[in-house]
């Protein structure tokens, strides 16, 4: 009773709005609200209070996910807000000594334009995220992160557009804790321990400029730099100063053929970990309006902490999307990523996921998903692995 009356209330049409939405000045809400329900074979990891070990739990998950999207579109003044609240309940391993390992979770984005079709303009912005999907190398079971991304950026449009320059300010900040505990079998790194992730709490300052010239209509030429400065806050690992930057070409070769191709140069200055090209190739086909395949090869590195100081990843990557009868969406998505941390200590790290699902838009208002993720994970020269299956459907209802 109580699931359908949400769907009555957001599916129901409201008296005196014209067309999807709620009107709001200029611009309307959108409420939605999701229920997902997702078994996953290593939903945590957990202690074993009669023998003391780690083990690896599978759980069924019930995602309760309120939201809404507030759409102000406008050359002066544009505001575009996303925010959602979820609910993780977990209804095999409710509690676990006494603990529960259900939880809160939400993500909010701000974006604000300000003169967007103007020779000058203003981005500002703001990311939040609470979620146990933190993007830790180390360990991908049992950490909560709250992660939050500030950012302001200039946009400079002279000669018409054709030439743009942006430069950009990013204040981030992450900190973790721990759902339940437990670590990784085998592992003998120790950030393996979820008990030990608050130890990687941190604050990065990114001073990044950004430029594109289109020299076609729809090609351009590309310039990505970033200059990040990250701190510890728990003081146990060594802060670090890195530069990415690469040049590239975007855009259409071709009506059904585009590209990205960028190489440069990264470098971790702190402890000269990580000196080496980084740099992106990937090819695109655009097999009608509604289907489209890419495929491509990433190399990049990040700041990492703990036992290690930074970490390179070489990603293989394909993406395939399908649109069937202006309604049904098909979808895979694979990852391969071979990790290799550097630092005091060194570890290698294979990761691959493949996701492939289904999106169904039976009404304007109500949609259908469903898929199946799996992820596979050795850690290092350990015996140490993962291999976890994640079958979800969700429903949603959108005004």
């Amino acid at each position: 009773m109580a699931l359908a009356a949400c769907l009555a209330l957001f599916a129901g049409p409201a008296a005196g709005v014209e067309g999807t939405g709620v009107k709001f000045g200029e611009g309307r809400v959108h409420p939605f609200f999701q229920l997902e329900s997702r078994y996953d074979s290593a939903a945590l990891y957990a202690v074993d209070p009669q023998t003391h070990q780690s083990q690896l739990l599978g759980d069924l998950i019930l995602h309760f996910r309120p939201g809404f999207r507030l759409e102000m579109p406008s050359p002066t003044f544009a505001v575009d807000l996303n925010a959602d609240l979820d609910y993780a309940l977990y209804t095999l391993n409710k509690s676990f000594g006494p603990n529960s390992p259900s939880h809160l979770q939400g993500d909010a984005d701000l974006d604000l334009g300000v003169n967007r079709s103007g020779k000058i303009g203003l981005d500002l912005g703001d990311h939040v995220v609470r979620s146990d999907r933190a993007m830790v190398p180390s360990v991908a079971v049992g950490v909560l992160s709250l992660f939050n991304d500030a950012r302001a950026q200039i946009n400079f449009r002279p000669s018409g557009g054709a030439l743009q320059v942006e430069p950009s300010y990013h204040l981030t900040t992450e900190l973790f804790s721990t759902l339940l505990g437990g670590s990784i079998p085998g592992c003998a790194d120790t950030y393996c321990n979820p008990a030990n992730i608050p130890g990687l709490d941190y604050l990065q300052h990114t001073f990044s400029l950004n430029a594109r010239w289109r020299f076609l209509p729809k090609t351009a030429v590309t310039l990505d730099s970033a200059f990040g400065m990250r701190s510890y806050l728990s003081g146990t690992s060594p802060n670090n100063n890195s530069l990415k930057a690469a040049l590239g070409l975007a855009g259409l070769l071709s009506t059904h053929l585009s590209t990205v191709l960028r190489v440069g140069w990264g470098q971790d200055f702190t402890s000269s970990t990580y000196k080496s090209v980084i740099g992106q190739a990937e090819v695109g086909y655009l097999l009608s309006e509604t289907g489209q395949i890419r495929l491509g090869y990433l190399r990049t590195f990040e700041p990492v902490g703990g036992s290690f100081i930074t970490y390179g990843d070489d990603r293989a990557y394909l993406d395939t999307r399908f649109l069937l009868g202006g309604r049904l969406t098909l979808r895979a998505v694979g990852n391969f990523d071979f990790l290799t941390f550097r630092g005091p200590q060194a570890r290698s790290d294979t990761r691959v996921t493949f996701d492939a699902g289904a999106d169904y838009e039976a009404k304007q208002w109500f949609s259908i998903g469903a898929g199946d993720m799996v992820t596979y994970a050795s850690y290092g020269s350990s015996a140490s692995k993962l291999t976890r299956n994640e079958v979800y459907l969700r429903l949603q209802v959108i005004y």
